[in-house]
């Protein structure tokens, strides 16, 4: 008898973490300079490493509020992963037209494990 596997859907921090890996592979800036544009401090992103740390709802959406707006991203290219965020958070993706986003499942950059500079 075979047995099938069930795979949990992403976690919000993982979801924000592969948003903004995304961002900064597409604009070659790190994860720190997004944590800084975005939340006023570097290290804001750091701290979904730790699972002990609070992520608040509304960091979340601003960070999801960022990274699906066209404006953010090379030629206005939203990657699917900001967009997917942006959906899950609850945030209106009606800035970003559907030719601007990324139609690739995964960035290519991150599926080989490069991510500009950027702690993955």
């Amino acid at each position: 008898m075979s047995r099938m596997t069930t795979h949990s859907p992403p976690s919000l921090r993982q979801r924000l973490l592969a948003a903004a890996n995304a961002w900064a592979v597409a604009t070659g800036r790190t994860l720190g300079g997004l944590s800084a544009k975005v939340a006023n401090h570097g290290h804001a992103l750091d701290r979904l490493a730790d699972p002990d740390k609070a992520v608040t709802d509304a960091t979340l959406e601003k960070f999801a509020r960022f990274l699906v707006d066209p404006a953010n991203w090379p030629n206005g290219a939203v990657a699917k992963e900001a967009v997917d965020l942006a959906h899950v958070v609850g945030v209106n993706t009606q800035t970003a037209p559907a030719s601007a986003i990324k139609d690739d499942r995964f960035s290519p950059d991150l599926a080989q494990g490069q991510c500009g500079g950027c702690a993955a």
